[in-house]
């Protein structure tokens, strides 16, 4: 197969994919967990793919686009500044500011907001309870970036703040502008395309996961569904025809 390139001699020359190369002093008993936090804006990221692909909601595709448009300033801002980082053979690029800092810090402040000022969950503690747990893993990202060597305090530190003023930003920007004039001026939601693939808006659910499980519970109660294994075989919509023309006779 001619499109396969030669087997290279050694690693010389060869460099190594960034986002999920990370290293680490084995001797250290802290240094492989805190490599692993390097990971966790690529797990977001794939979350972010993933639930919009099943939820297909705008008001997430927004978080997610807010977040992108974060990184690509940050990408901008490191080849203005073109300060580098603490060593040479660790990162590769510029350092201010740090990208992983500011990813989370985007993160946890947009995922903070919106706990606070966006859901009604039953239990009040649990918007307490995942905010502290967001802000503890931002954190938690931000001190491995300085303790593996990969920045200084002070990228770190410009990272976090950037990231948490666009966090900021972008959470009244899309809640307040973005999503009302899409949403309710342009009225995307009743396009035909919009239409269907189901896309929709949750952004003033208060309880998702609640509402979900009711929205379903409704359904199956009204389709007299109690069997699992006619779920999604469309036996509901017969067993409910059936039963309206039983009342009709």
């Amino acid at each position: 197969m001619h499109f396969i390139p030669a087997l290279p001699a050694s690693a010389d020359g060869l460099k190594a994919f960034s986002f999920t190369y990370v290293q680490y002093d084995p001797t250290d008993p802290l240094g492989k967990p805190l490599a692993l936090t390097a990971l966790f804006p690529i797990f977001i990221m794939v979350s972010y793919a993933t639930l919009i692909a099943a939820r297909r909601d705008v008001y997430l595709a927004s978080v997610c686009l807010g977040q992108l448009l974060g990184e690509a300033f940050n990408l901008g801002l490191k080849r203005i500044v073109k300060e580098p980082r603490p060593t040479t053979f660790l990162g590769g690029d510029y350092g201010m500011p740090s990208s992983h800092a500011q990813f989370m810090a985007y993160f946890a402040t947009f995922s903070v907001l919106h706990l606070h000022l966006r859901t009604s969950y039953k239990n009040p503690i649990w918007k307490h309870v995942l905010s502290l747990g967001t802000v503890l893993i931002a954190g938690l990202v931000a001190f491995s970036r300085v303790y593996l060597h990969y920045h200084t305090a002070t990228q770190v530190l410009a990272g976090i703040q950037i990231g948490t003023i666009l966090g900021l930003v972008w959470y009244l920007f899309s809640t307040r502008i973005l999503l009302p004039f899409l949403v309710d001026t342009c009225k995307i939601l009743e396009h035909p395309l919009c239409l269907q693939f189901c896309i929709r808006d949750t952004s003033d659910v208060g309880d998702l996961t609640l509402c979900e499980y009711e929205g379903i519970r409704k359904w199956e109660q009204e389709c007299a569904l109690r069997d699992r294994s006619l779920a999604g075989t469309g036996v509901g919509k017969s067993v409910l025809e059936s039963a309206k023309k039983k009342k009709m006779k």
